[in-house]
């Protein structure tokens, strides 16, 4: 999860970690809030609060603080602006519109019988 934390960082970041001035790893064993601070200090205020979050806690230096996948993938904010999460939505809404438009001529079909 820390790496998922590290990719998030670097997306919003703009930059790859290695063009930073520090090293990530060692800051965060030197101090375990360090990333917590650089992303409320240094990251653009554009990027939304709930996913600075998930971030801080993707990059937690204790490993049992982070959250699991399955836990980040329940979080509302990610399934609403998701790739997939729209795709399930498009595929489900025209299974039921299909669903229905069979239903409804087996319907007639009975009913000529």
């Amino acid at each position: 999860m820390w790496s998922i934390g590290l990719l998030l960082f670097e997306m919003m970041a703009g930059k790859a970690l290695w063009d930073l001035e520090f090293d990530a790893g060692i800051k965060t064993i030197e101090d375990p809030h360090f990333m917590h601070r650089y992303i409320d200090d240094k990251i653009d205020a554009k990027f939304n609060s709930k996913l600075k979050n998930i971030c801080k806690r993707l990059l937690s230096a204790d490993p049992i603080a982070r959250p699991s996948a399955e836990a980040i993938l329940k979080k509302k904010f990610l399934r609403t602006y998701s790739q997939y999460s729209k795709s399930v939505r498009i595929w489900r809404s025209r299974k039921n519109t299909i669903e229905g438009s069979r239903k409804n001529s087996d319907d007639s079909n009975k009913a000529n019988c």
